[in-house]
């Protein structure tokens, strides 16, 4: 079997489900299996939309954990490539397709990264237009240098899991795995352990092969759901770094800085969505930047110290930014 497809189920984007898994049922290439993983007490709730075929295999978790799942779909794969969907977005039909003429085309691929859209209507594009990287140092200067230098040029998500295919042998020989209970950014941890072990890839920049949907429930959208476990997502981030020669997280302090005023400027938006009370606003980002000093303590390097504590200089002075962010968001609201 060439491709297993992995989606985590949750009854709460149950009205979003039908056209997930018929864009998967609708692709173009059939040799694939896909593996919708569940949770007992989510049955009734999958039962309910009736999704029936022999292509769909129901693998059972004992929790709701997003990287747990997603960890039990990995286990039950079959096929030599893995592709991760959100049960709440969507496959261009001809993804899988794409994806197999790419690999004929080139072989030993380890990853193939391709663009998103937030149009479903965008959804296609040219995949005769890609990057091909055929040493692990060079895959390394893309997955690592550029993108912890913050100089990448690829409009691509390198920090998400989806639009992606990856190689099952990869993942099971080096015992990747998601973090469990990493409610920040546990896609990224996941996609810069695994590229560890790339030793050839294709970037297909042109080719929007996935629709992202915004979900204001989501995870990553909920602040109140771990969307600060910023600590534990640098320390799992830097066991990585380590691994690699210093040149490719050389700038690591001015990444961790632009990583915390990301998560801050989503809080402002979550904020002015009035998804977000200004009580819990104000609440979050004290406790944001209480752990932010956290992470120096985990940091065992005095190189890497040294680039914490830059970005630690740089945090305590942007918090005065986003303090006076939240009182002009206020005074508009009066």
């Amino acid at each position: 079997m060439q491709f297993s497809i992995i989606i985590p189920y949750y009854h709460k984007y149950e009205k979003f489900f039908n056209e997930c898994i018929e864009s998967v049922l609708k692709q173009s290439f059939s040799d694939f299996e896909c593996l919708v993983v569940i949770t007992k007490l989510e049955e009734e709730s999958y039962k309910r939309i009736g999704c029936y075929d022999k292509r769909i295999v129901v693998c059972y978790s004992d929790s709701t954990d997003q990287s747990i799942k997603r960890n039990a779909g990995i286990e039950k794969a079959h096929g030599e490539y893995i592709v991760f969907l959100d049960s709440d977005d969507v496959l261009d039909l001809n993804y899988l397709l794409v994806s197999n003429q790419i690999l004929e085309r080139h072989k030993q691929l380890d990853l193939i990264v391709y663009n998103h859209s937030r149009n479903i209507n965008e959804l296609g594009g040219n995949i005769d237009s890609f990057s091909i990287m055929n040493k692990k140092e060079d895959c390394w200067h893309q997955l690592f240098g550029e993108y912890m230098n913050c100089s990448c040029k690829q409009k691509v998500a390198f920090d998400s899991v989806w639009a992606k295919v990856f190689k099952t042998s990869v993942i099971i020989d080096n015992n990747i795995r998601f973090v469990e209970r990493l409610k920040c950014a546990e896609d990224a941890v996941f996609v810069r352990n695994y590229s560890l072990y790339v030793e050839r890839m294709i970037v297909c920049e042109k080719y929007s092969s996935y629709f992202w949907r915004y979900n204001p429930n989501s995870t990553m959208n909920n602040a109140n759901s771990g969307f600060l476990d910023i600590e534990k997502f640098a320390i799992e981030l830097l066991k990585v770094l380590v691994l690699l020669p210093e040149q490719y997280y050389s700038d690591f302090d001015r990444y961790l800085s632009n990583l915390f005023v990301i998560r801050m400027n989503w809080l402002l938006k979550l904020l002015k969505m009035k998804e977000l009370s200004f009580k819990n606003y104000v609440r979050l980002i004290k406790n944001y930047f209480g752990r932010a000093k956290q992470i120096k303590r985990h940091i065992k390097y005095k190189f890497l110290k040294r680039k914490v504590h830059k970005c630690l200089f740089f945090i305590i002075h942007t918090r005065a930014y986003f303090m006076l962010c939240f009182i002009k968001v206020f005074l508009n609201k009066i």
